[in-house]
């Protein structure tokens, strides 16, 4: 469902970006969130042809909160 809007390479360079720093961060729920943030503007206003990038970082993240909730449940 697409605003008729399109994604500027600006924006992409910033989403790119934000996608980055939560991965350097280390902090799993930040990078879904940002995974989550990303695919709603992709919604929005198109794909970007490495759209992948952000469901594989958001798969990864996520594998990681669901290891780390089962780990700590088990203690």
């Amino acid at each position: 469902m697409s605003s008729g809007y399109t994604l500027s390479q600006g924006e992409y360079k910033n989403l790119k970006s934000r996608l980055t720093r939560a991965i350097n961060s280390k902090d799993h729920k930040r990078i879904v969130d940002e995974c989550d943030r990303a695919i709603a503007i992709f919604d929005d206003k198109g794909y970007p042809d490495d759209w992948s990038r952000w469901q594989r970082a958001k798969e990864d993240a996520s594998l990681q909160v669901r290891l780390f909730r089962l780990r700590n449940s088990l203690v």
